[in-house]
């Protein structure tokens, strides 16, 4: 397993990266570049205004399927896992806000299917997990409409589509 970490240059977003299959996430570090890192400082800014640390686990699918029925007890692979903390640790200068899992060969099979770039799925799945890492939820029509609409703003700032726009 590969350990990396990825910051902000405003230092508002730090990201420690655990890649369980390099094999697959060989090109990390373009998900991770400083346009993105400073778009997740924004995102930041926007919402909690504290400087965030969160882990990711970047997988396959049969690791998230794993995970997915252990925490979910839903038996299939996804493309991303949040895992929010009930309250934020403070570790150093950063609140550690959670953690999340993002499974390649889903990523990958979904940009297929909607023919869509592998980077900009990876930055809105990414987006989704954070959100859900700050207290944003789906659980009902109100809460996912007004999560999908922030993240339909938000993207927008990046010149990502709206990733909820059905063929």
């Amino acid at each position: 397993m590969k350990s990396i970490n990825f910051s902000s240059k405003s230092k508002l977003v730090k990201f420690d990266i655990q890649i369980e299959t390099p094999s697959l996430w060989k090109d990390h570090k373009i998900y991770f570049d400083s346009k993105t890192m400073d778009f997740f400082s924004k995102v930041v800014e926007k919402t909690i205004n504290k400087s965030i640390l969160a882990s990711f686990l970047l997988t396959n699918d049969k690791n998230i399927k794993i995970l997915n029925y252990k925490w979910r007890k839903k038996n299939n692979s996804t493309n991303v896992l949040s895992f929010p903390l009930k309250r934020f640790l403070k570790e150093e200068k950063y609140f550690f806000i959670g953690d999340i899992v993002l499974s390649y060969e889903t990523i990958l099979r979904e940009c297929k299917k909607r023919d869509i770039p592998f980077k900009d799925h990876f930055i809105h799945l990414s987006l989704h997990g954070i959100l859900h890492l700050m207290g944003f939820d789906h659980k009902d029509k109100k809460d996912e409409k007004f999560m999908e609409s922030t993240e339909i703003k938000l993207l927008s700032l990046i010149n990502i589509e709206n990733p909820y726009l059905t063929d």
